[in-house]
């Protein structure tokens, strides 16, 4: 009996120890089965159950992810209790396309081809392209000037100047193909149409005037008078009446009027006296001749500046303004303003180019072993021009000043024969070798048309005259 007592003492402790774990699994894990009922009996204590599903365990389990190949999960966000969002990168832009780009630049004053390619940011592997390509290369910073047009073309994907051209003029151009640091160079020139056209007229004021009112360019009026400034000295024999006509070349480009070319004949005649020229062509050298084949050119040209005024002749006796005193004036001077250009009269070589006391400026030029001719009271030299340069008739050699003494700008000119004075104006000036033999023939063919055209062009002044 006390044995019997023990055991049920001791079922009640462990039931008194079980009871809190049994409430707490059925209250917070129920299932179908419902409560597990205990019977207890005198002699022996069975757990009756119903089948039912397994109970779960008291912790639990840890259930691992399942990760899919398409995605990837990290040890950061298994551990964070939150959702990890990782923001996605910007996806990088493709490169623009660069399109073909064409720039045309016209040279203004102080542009060198350095400073226009530094303006649109053009390195220097193509400056020095250009530059080293050639005889055109080399020259075209010297002959880039204002109002000339560059073309860039800027190539396509890289924007890299891949060509350049450079219009000199409305006829020509250049053109630098350039890759991969270096440049070909092409001289492009286009097809120039020439047209003959006549002008004529009857001098009333001056010849840049009436010259101008006939529709010639100041450069056609220059050329014209050139022709016959071994005859007509156009500073003092110029005379209202006097009447001129040339037959000429206009250019054309494109059907556009590009400029006037060549003289091929021409006619003036002063105080009614005729003088008429032809162009022609005798053994590769272009001059003039009248109708007899005789050359339009002397020796020597009466004047050695266009369209100046004489304002002292050559004389034995002369009021000197500055030395205030008679003496003879050995040479003729010519008023015209600072910075005219004085030209060479004849082909020579430099004797003399220096400042002296009387002369201020002055050029010696020496004609072979008989003739001299000085210019006086220069404002300068010609650029480079040095003792014993040679030079040709009209070229340019100096400018009218007032240096030396001289009350105002004017040029000093004397002619001298084996170092003796005589008077420009008046000496008669040696003529060149006239055409001969087969070439007359020639030039008798050439000449024929435009004597004609210039009879047609002067009947009008004719049937009006009284």
């Amino acid at each position: 009996m006390k044995s019997l007592y023990n055991k049920i003492i001791l079922l009640l402790f462990l039931a008194f120890l079980l009871a809190p774990l049994a409430f707490w699994q059925i209250t917070n894990f129920p299932t179908k089965t419902g409560p597990v009922e205990i019977t207890i009996e005198p002699k022996t204590i069975t757990a009756i159950e119903e089948p039912a599903e397994e109970l779960p365990a008291l912790i639990p389990p840890i259930i691992e992810p399942t990760v899919t190949p398409e995605e990837t999960i990290t040890l950061e966000e298994l551990a964070s209790p939150e959702e990890t969002v990782t923001p996605e990168e910007p996806a990088q832009a493709e490169p623009a396309f660069i399109e073909e780009r064409w720039v045309i630049h016209e040279v203004k004053p102080g542009d060198t081809l350095s400073t226009i390619f530094s303006s649109q940011e053009i390195g220097t592997t193509a400056l020095y392209a250009v530059i080293n390509s050639g005889k055109e290369g080399k020259q075209i910073e010297r002959t880039l000037k204002p109002g000339q047009k560059l073309l860039l073309r800027f190539k396509e994907g890289t924007g890299e100047l891949d060509l350049l051209i450079h219009e000199v003029n409305l006829v020509k151009s250049v053109q630098f193909d350039i890759n991969a640091g270096s440049a070909i160079t092409t001289v492009l020139e286009k097809d120039v149409e020439k047209r003959i056209v006549t002008a004529s007229g009857t001098i009333t004021s001056s010849l840049f005037l009436d010259g101008q009112k006939a529709g010639l360019s100041d450069r056609t009026i220059v050329e014209m008078a050139g022709l016959f400034n071994f005859d007509i000295d156009f500073a003092r024999e110029i005379q209202p009446g006097d009447y001129f006509s040339v037959i000429y070349e206009a250019k054309y480009i494109d059907g556009e009027f590009f400029g006037n070319g060549s003289i091929l004949a021409a006619e003036f005649i002063n105080t009614g006296k005729s003088f008429r020229v032809v162009r022609f062509e005798r053994d590769g050298a272009v001059d003039y001749y009248n109708e007899k084949g005789q050359s339009r050119k002397k020796t020597f040209t009466r004047t050695p500046v266009n369209f100046a005024r004489i304002s002292s002749k050559f004389t034995k006796s002369r009021y000197h303004p500055v030395l205030k005193r008679w003496r003879s004036h050995k040479g003729v001077d010519y008023a015209a303003k600072t910075g005219t250009p004085v030209l060479a009269t004849g082909n020579g070589s430099v004797k003399i180019i220096q400042k002296q006391r009387g002369y201020g400026k002055v050029i010696y030029l020496q004609h072979g072993k008989k003739y001299t001719t000085v210019y006086a009271h220069l404002s300068r030299f010609k650029s480079g021009l040095k003792k014993g340069h040679k030079v040709k008739q009209g070229e340019v050699i100096g400018y009218v000043g007032s240096t030396g003494l001289a009350t105002g700008p004017h040029l000093h000119y004397e002619f001298r024969i084996n170092d003796k004075h005589v008077d420009p104006l008046s000496h008669k000036l040696p003529a060149a070798d006239p055409i001969k033999g087969d070439k007359m023939a020639q030039f008798k063919k050439v000449a024929a048309p435009l004597l004609q055209q210039l009879d047609q062009l002067k009947a009008p002044v004719i049937a009006g005259q009284p």
